[in-house]
């Protein structure tokens, strides 16, 4: 029987209630100005960045009180900001809890690229797949969405290499493959690695090769680009982020990318918005 980490139901529905209302709360009292269509654009991005860069005082039922700093007068209180940790720890976190998935006695990780699982027949020399294990790198990789080599130099470079809400297991070569493409979908392939994915040009006149991921996995993308687009005030050029709009559309969040928000933000106090609520991509004309 193939299981992924396994959560009760009333957890989970409990977990569900609480996502349902904490989401909104999170964004501080201009929520309903967003709600409302009064924050848009650039207004909007600036604002979501905001949100997410600063520190977060909560009170139950009510919205976060958000600014530089804060300090917790009362009991029922709690004051968090965006936790930086090392890379290490970020790759145990991917590999050992979020897309560790247990069939019968073994563990294994999915690649979210070819959309097959590694087990412990794929790492002979093991360390193996297994709870808070980093596997052998030589048999799997850290997929950085967002790629190191178009980080920002405004922030530091471990806390945009460690952000889980970008990073995602995939074997070694199709990592390579995929470098620092930006992401489209491809006419003309000019490399194929593993079924679903894609690599070459978007038409006969182009220069520039793409990435195209597989369809079950492209809504993932576009929202942990939006998210590190906004976190790190980076921008998307026109022609990925038209393919991105459309990729988060048709491909939308689903109860997994939902646990796997909430895990995250458990581990490292950040939120993504465009999970939480996806229809704030429609807001912004230009990321």
């Amino acid at each position: 029987m193939k299981q992924r980490i396994v959560y009760p139901l009333f957890l989970f529905l409990f977990c569900s209630s609480i996502w349902a209302s904490y989401q909104n709360y999170y964004y501080g009292e201009k929520f309903e100005d967003i709600q409302n269509g009064n924050l848009t654009n650039i207004t909007l991005k600036d604002y979501l960045h905001q949100v997410l860069d600063s520190y977060h005082l909560t009170d139950d039922h009510s919205y976060d009180q958000i600014g530089s700093s804060c300090i917790c007068e009362k009991d029922d209180r709690t004051c968090f900001h965006h936790l930086s940790f090392d890379y290490s720890t970020a790759r145990k976190k991917i590999f050992g809890y979020l897309h560790l998935e247990q069939i019968q006695e073994a563990y294994y990780i999915n690649c979210v690229y070819c959309q097959h699982l590694l087990g412990p027949s794929n790492f002979p020399e093991g360390p193996i797949p297994g709870v808070d294990i980093i596997p052998n790198s030589r048999f799997i990789n850290t997929e950085h969405t967002w790629p190191q080599s178009r980080f920002s130099n405004t922030y530091p470079h471990t806390l945009q290499k460690s952000d889980l809400h970008a990073l995602y297991p995939t074997s070694p070569g199709i990592n390579t493959t995929r470098n620092n493409l930006e992401f489209g979908e491809v006419a003309f392939i000019s490399t194929t690695t593993c079924p679903g994915t894609k690599v070459g040009y978007l038409d006969t006149t182009q220069a520039t090769r793409y990435f195209e991921p597989p369809d079950m996995h492209k809504g993932n993308v576009a929202r942990s680009i939006f998210y590190f687009s906004t976190r790190y005030g980076l921008n998307i050029s026109d022609t990925e982020e038209a393919f991105l709009k459309k990729w988060h559309q048709l491909d939308p969040v689903d109860e997994f990318e939902k646990w796997r928000h909430e895990e995250i933000f458990k581990i490292q106090k950040v939120r993504n918005p465009y999970v939480d609520h996806p229809w704030m991509v429609e807001l912004i004309e230009d990321f």
